[in-house]
Formats: structure tokens, C-alpha cells, sequence
């Protein structure tokens, strides 16, 4: 399954339980696949894997962000997740990561739930700064 197909199925998952949904965003210091805003104001972001190499890649790659995922360091989600098709097999999950599998047929549903990495709530300030990457995006494609 392509990074679209997963991409598409999570949007349409995540329509009914969150406030903002961006896709490819930079935010914090780096790209998220998708991130999250939820209606009590924490941040969710959803890493997306299409394959074991890519997914074994991902933490040697982008080994700063997973040290700040790790250890708490510096501005980063309330919860991060992998998402992977649903035939991918996911060995040595990360202890900061939750998961959750998608179906070819668009069936999403979480294996393990992400832990809390902080309680700070998301001000109004990260909100706008969001919903204008978004609006500034959507309208340079027109």
C-alpha cells in the first residue's frame, strides 16, 4: 500500500476525532506525515511506514527527533504513532510509540495505544499557526 492510500484512509479515520488534521506538515523541528490536533488541545502525531526496511530506516534516520521522543526533549506531540499496512510486520516497537494498522479496504484501528509524552495542552498560538500552513498550502496549489 502507498504513503497516499495510508495517508487518505488516516485522514478519513481521524475526521470524527479530531479538530485539525495536517498532512505533511513541519512542525516541531521536523516533517510529520500527519499530525493531529484533538479536542482537548494535545497533539497527535502519525508517523507513516509503508515498508520493514523503510520502517527499520525510520529511527536511524530521524534518530534526532526519536531522541527528543524518547526522552521528552524539546517542543514535541502529547502522542506519537506508526502507522503501517495492516500485512507489515512491526518488531521492536519503540516504548514513546503507540500503533496503528491500516487495511487496504480503509479499516484503521490502533494495536497499541501511544503513551502520554507530556501533558502540555497545545495554546491557541500552535492552533493558528497549523490552520495557516494549511490555508497557505491549499491555496498556492489552486
Amino acid at each position: 500500500m502507498q504513503t497516499k492510500t495510508l495517508l487518505k484512509h488516516l485522514i478519513n479515520w481521524g475526521a470524527n476525532k479530531t479538530e485539525i488534521q495536517a498532512p505533511n506538515i513541519y512542525f516541531y523541528d521536523w516533517e510529520s506525515d500527519l499530525l493531529h490536533l484533538d479536542p482537548n488541545g494535545y497533539t497527535i502525531e502519525i508517523e507513516i511506514k509503508t515498508s520493514k526496511a523503510d520502517y527499520g530506516a525510520d529511527v536511524v534516520k530521524k534518530w534526532q527527533k526519536h531522541q527528543h521522543l524518547a526522552n521528552g526533549e524539546g517542543a514535541t506531540p502529547n502522542f506519537f504513532y506508526f502507522a503501517v499496512p495492516e500485512s507489515l510486520p512491526v518488531e521492536d516497537l519503540p516504548s514513546y510509540a503507540g500503533l496503528i494498522r491500516v487495511a487496504s479496504n480503509g479499516r484503521v484501528w490502533k494495536v497499541k495505544e501511544a503513551p502520554m509524552l507530556h501533558r502540555t495542552i497545545a495554546p491557541t498560538s500552535i492552533w493558528k499557526s497549523i490552520a495557516k500552513s494549511i490555508y497557505a498550502r491549499k491555496f498556492t496549489f489552486i
